[in-house]
Protein backbone atom coordinates (compact mmCIF):
# COMPACT_ATOMS: atom_id res chain seq x y z
CA UNK A 1 0.00 0.00 0.00
CA UNK A 2 1.39 3.01 -0.89
CA UNK A 3 0.23 5.42 1.78
CA UNK A 4 1.45 8.34 0.23
CA UNK A 5 -1.03 8.43 -2.54
CA UNK A 6 -3.78 8.34 0.27
CA UNK A 7 -3.25 11.18 1.45
CA UNK A 8 -4.57 12.62 -1.40
CA UNK A 9 -8.05 11.63 -1.43
CA UNK A 10 -10.54 13.78 -0.60
CA UNK A 11 -12.94 13.90 2.35
CA UNK A 12 -16.18 13.39 0.12
CA UNK A 13 -14.36 10.04 -1.09
CA UNK A 14 -13.33 8.38 1.25
CA UNK A 15 -16.91 8.54 3.38
CA UNK A 16 -18.65 7.42 -0.05
CA UNK A 17 -15.78 4.39 0.34
CA UNK A 18 -16.49 3.53 3.81
CA UNK A 19 -20.18 3.43 3.59
CA UNK A 20 -19.67 0.99 0.62
CA UNK A 21 -17.27 -1.46 2.61
CA UNK A 22 -20.09 -1.53 5.53
CA UNK A 23 -22.68 -2.35 2.64
CA UNK A 24 -20.60 -5.01 1.30
CA UNK A 25 -19.67 -6.20 5.24
CA UNK A 26 -23.64 -6.04 5.80
CA UNK A 27 -24.53 -8.12 3.03
CA UNK A 28 -22.49 -10.55 4.48
CA UNK A 29 -22.57 -10.67 8.23
CA UNK A 30 -26.30 -9.05 8.82
CA UNK A 31 -28.15 -12.60 7.16
CA UNK A 32 -25.22 -14.76 9.43
CA UNK A 33 -26.14 -12.85 12.48
CA UNK A 34 -29.75 -12.69 12.22
CA UNK A 35 -30.21 -16.48 11.93
CA UNK A 36 -27.67 -16.79 14.96
CA UNK A 37 -29.52 -14.85 17.14
CA UNK A 38 -32.75 -16.10 15.96
CA UNK A 39 -31.39 -19.86 16.56
CA UNK A 40 -30.19 -18.70 19.92
CA UNK A 41 -33.16 -17.27 20.86
CA UNK A 42 -35.25 -20.53 20.20
CA UNK A 43 -33.28 -22.96 21.64
CA UNK A 44 -30.95 -21.13 24.55
CA UNK A 45 -32.91 -18.87 26.15
CA UNK A 46 -36.40 -18.64 27.88
CA UNK A 47 -37.84 -16.24 25.35
CA UNK A 48 -37.90 -19.35 22.52
CA UNK A 49 -42.06 -18.91 22.52
CA UNK A 50 -42.15 -15.48 21.80
CA UNK A 51 -39.46 -15.65 19.21
CA UNK A 52 -41.16 -18.96 17.71
CA UNK A 53 -44.45 -16.84 17.23
CA UNK A 54 -42.68 -13.87 15.83
CA UNK A 55 -41.32 -16.65 13.11
CA UNK A 56 -44.11 -18.18 12.33
CA UNK A 57 -46.32 -15.29 11.59
CA UNK A 58 -43.46 -13.89 9.81
CA UNK A 59 -43.09 -17.00 7.57
CA UNK A 60 -46.68 -18.09 7.64
CA UNK A 61 -49.20 -14.54 8.18
CA UNK A 62 -47.41 -11.55 6.97
CA UNK A 63 -48.03 -10.61 3.53
CA UNK A 64 -46.64 -6.96 3.14
CA UNK A 65 -43.69 -7.89 1.60
CA UNK A 66 -45.46 -9.55 -1.72
CA UNK A 67 -48.39 -6.57 -1.37
CA UNK A 68 -45.50 -4.03 -1.13
CA UNK A 69 -46.60 -2.35 1.88
CA UNK A 70 -43.90 -2.96 4.64
CA UNK A 71 -42.71 0.21 6.00
CA UNK A 72 -38.80 1.08 4.81
CA UNK A 73 -37.49 3.30 7.69
CA UNK A 74 -33.89 2.23 7.02
CA UNK A 75 -33.86 3.50 3.08
CA UNK A 76 -34.11 7.20 4.42
CA UNK A 77 -30.89 7.55 5.69
CA UNK A 78 -28.07 9.24 3.80
CA UNK A 79 -25.57 6.09 3.78
CA UNK A 80 -27.12 5.46 1.02
CA UNK A 81 -26.51 9.06 -0.79
CA UNK A 82 -22.68 8.37 -0.40
CA UNK A 83 -23.27 4.65 -1.74
CA UNK A 84 -25.08 5.73 -4.87
CA UNK A 85 -22.43 8.93 -5.41
CA UNK A 86 -19.68 6.03 -5.14
CA UNK A 87 -20.65 4.04 -7.94
CA UNK A 88 -20.53 6.22 -11.45
CA UNK A 89 -24.19 5.52 -12.85
CA UNK A 90 -26.40 7.72 -15.29
CA UNK A 91 -29.40 7.08 -16.40
CA UNK A 92 -30.44 7.14 -20.37
CA UNK A 93 -33.52 8.27 -21.73
CA UNK A 94 -34.53 6.85 -24.73
CA UNK A 95 -38.36 6.72 -24.60
CA UNK A 96 -41.42 8.66 -22.81
CA UNK A 97 -42.86 6.44 -20.07
CA UNK A 98 -46.55 7.03 -19.27
CA UNK A 99 -47.23 8.30 -15.57
CA UNK A 100 -50.22 6.14 -15.21
CA UNK A 101 -48.38 2.49 -15.79
CA UNK A 102 -46.38 0.61 -13.35
CA UNK A 103 -42.73 -0.38 -14.60
CA UNK A 104 -39.73 -2.31 -13.39
CA UNK A 105 -36.46 -1.31 -13.86
CA UNK A 106 -33.52 -3.82 -13.83
CA UNK A 107 -29.69 -3.40 -14.05
CA UNK A 108 -26.88 -5.75 -14.23
CA UNK A 109 -23.78 -4.56 -12.06
CA UNK A 110 -20.17 -5.64 -13.72
CA UNK A 111 -18.40 -4.60 -10.52
CA UNK A 112 -18.62 -5.48 -6.99
CA UNK A 113 -21.35 -8.26 -6.36
CA UNK A 114 -21.40 -9.57 -9.81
Amino acid sequence: VDWKSIHGVPLKRRVETFCVLLWLLGLAVIPLLTLALTLVTIFATPLSPFMIAYVTWFLFVDKSAQKGTRRRPLSRLSVWNHIRDYFPIRLVKTEELSPTRSYVFGYHPHGVIS
